[in-house]
């Protein structure tokens, strides 16, 4: 009779641990009508679920994790302790792959990590370190893009993850499907040891049958029943096969250790930000060679008023990119925001201030609809546009109204030594850059459009996240409007339609990616400025701005194409 520990040589099998009867049960289900074996886990064990691919065993998966996450529980399933998930799928469920090791070791633990709002970066590091040496992660330091790890140490950080979040139990969605075989006998090793020593439980499914000589027992199921309780001592693949009713067939051949991926490295986080920074400096030694004037503290303020509603139009069109979207409406909301400003603000500023308010809140019903009905975020912001522009002609048919006295005394302060819109353009790119990248709730905001089912298992809310991005870029640009109304003094339906383009072209010039959650404020708020000088410069050479756009465009090619450039030099 073939059995299940046949295997136990190759696989290394490690001998159970003599555990008391009375641990305490982790996951109870009650037999009904259709199932009528006891589901049990207890403190300690390693459960393996087997039967044929598809019948139930990852349903009730789900059934633990979401019993762990639910106030109300289901009468049927109960879990006493915490509940961390390790899927077999990591590109789609598992990874960050833009990413660290160490932040996507640590994504699970991010409250724990923050202090006052900012993540406490030496202890996520010294973590991510722990951990790679207790799990034997092969790579040369946790700072390195997960990509440049094997498949086997992408799947140990996964791990890593979860067994770092100090979780009771323990969900193994076929983890190990695909993985070499050396580092499934280590991972085999930290499993047992962690059942062992901490107590934790495992509920394991896989579907190569000789991975169940691992578990303590083992539950079949055949058409979303359980059809067979099987010890460990009793374990063979006969009894497997005969209880899930399906004919023996060859399990899988192990999978060759995958090709390590190239990754650009580090540097090239740094090189997305320095490479516009490098511009801006080119573009402003240009200027100062052909007008010196322009580089004092009067040329500089005229040089880049206009910068101040585009910055922050940038850093809206960033939060929307941020979850893998984009905004295609959002000129039209500015020019809304504008019109609602120079028509109310200054005369009834409860209602204006109340119209604003309503401006914001569509922007979060805007997210809300993307994600609730799984709606292209470019199909929602584009037929947007429409009912921004629409109202917008409906407050202002034609150019009219006036800015609010204290608006336009704002945007006409001067604080000693730097001009306001510099001094502008640096807070804001630190203040973004310090919510988004380093608070805990910022990792999870940027991490919505790295990998949407991960930031799920790590129990944080997609919707509320979706919708806190969306509304802070509708607060980002009710503060391109004010800038934009302060500075014309005045309002129009069409004023805002260039800054759609231009905000995108500021956030990709400045590092970020149409995908991944790959954004960098800094870099943002440097390509706005790099946008604003080109025409500047124009005017300087004696060329009509009528090329701007053009020049514009050129920049973002020639951006862009040094960044794939330098990328397949490093590989």
């Amino acid at each position: 009779m073939m059995g299940v520990v046949s295997e136990a040589a190759e696989q290394q099998e490690v001998s159970p641990a003599v555990r008391a009867p009375d641990r305490p049960i982790r996951v109870a289900i009650r037999p009904n009508e259709i199932q009528k074996f006891d589901f049990v886990v207890r403190t300690g064990d390693i459960v393996g679920l087997a039967g044929l691919g598809g019948h139930g065993q990852r349903d009730l998966l789900q059934r633990i994790f979401a019993a762990s996450h639910t106030v109300n529980r289901s009468s049927d399933i109960r879990v006493d302790g915490t509940v961390a998930y390790v899927s077999g799928d990591r590109q789609l469920e598992g990874i960050f792959p833009l990413s660290s090791v160490g932040e996507n070791t640590t994504i699970g633990l991010l409250k724990r990590l923050t202090r006052r709002g900012l993540i406490a970066l030496r202890r996520e590091m010294a973590l991510a370190e722990d951990w790679r040496t207790k799990i034997s992660i092969r790579t040369p330091s946790v700072n390195e893009p997960i990509l440049s790890l094997s498949g086997g140490n992408q799947q140990k950080v996964l791990v890593a993850r979860a067994f770092a979040t100090e979780a009771d139990i323990v969900l193994f969605d076929d983890p190990l499907h695909g993985v070499d075989i050396g580092t499934k006998r280590e991972l085999y090793e930290h499993v047992r040891r962690q059942a062992i020593d901490n107590g934790r439980c495992f509920v394991w499914y896989t579907i190569e049958n000789h991975e169940l000589v691992n578990c303590d027992r083992v539950y079949v199921f055949y058409r979303g029943q359980i059809t067979d309780e099987i010890e460990r001592a009793e374990l063979t693949e006969e009894r497997v096969i005969r209880s899930s009713f399906q004919s023996s067939s060859a399990t899988e051949s192990e999978a060759a250790q995958e090709q390590r991926p190239i990754a650009a490295g580090l540097r090239e986080d740094h090189l997305r930000v320095l490479l516009p920074a490098v511009a801006l400096i080119l573009m402003l030694a240009a200027t100062f060679l052909l007008q010196p004037h322009a580089m004092s503290y009067l040329g500089l303020r005229l040089v880049f008023n206009f910068a101040i509603p585009l910055i922050f139009a940038a850093m809206a069109q960033l939060c929307i990119i941020a979850a893998s979207d984009i905004d295609l409406g959002l000129g039209s909301y500015i020019s809304l925001v504008n019109c609602i400003t120079a028509q109310f603000l200054a005369e009834s500023p409860l209602i204006g201030g109340g119209l604003l308010l309503l401006c914001i809140v569509g922007y979060v019903a805007m997210g809300a609809l993307v994600h609730l009905r799984n709606l292209p975020s470019i199909v929602v912001t584009l037929g947007a546009s429409f009912v921004w522009l629409g109202f917008a002609l409906l407050i202002l048919p034609t150019p009219g109204g006036t800015a609010p006295q204290w608006l336009n005394s704002v945007l006409h302060w001067q604080p000693p030594y730097v001009p306001l819109p510099i001094l502008l353009a640096i807070v804001t790119a630190i203040v973004c850059h310090l919510l988004l990248m380093r608070t805990s709730y910022g990792v999870v905001l940027r991490g919505l459009g790295g990998n949407i089912k991960s930031i799920k298992r790590a129990g944080w809310s997609v919707v509320v996240a979706r919708m806190t991005l969306y509304g802070a870029a509708g607060v980002l640009g009710v503060f391109a409007g004010l800038a934009l109304t302060g500075l014309n003094t005045t309002g129009d339906a069409n004023v805002g339609g260039q800054y759609t383009l231009n905000s995108i072209a500021a956030v990709i010039i400045g590092g970020g990616e149409f995908f991944g959650g790959v954004v960098f404020p800094i870099g943002a708020v440097i390509a706005s400025l790099i946008l604003l000088l080109a025409g500047s410069l124009l005017l300087f050479l004696n060329v009509s701005t009528d090329w701007q756009l053009a020049v514009q465009g050129v920049i973002l090619i020639l951006v862009l194409g040094l960044r794939r450039f330098i990328r397949r030099k490093e590989r």
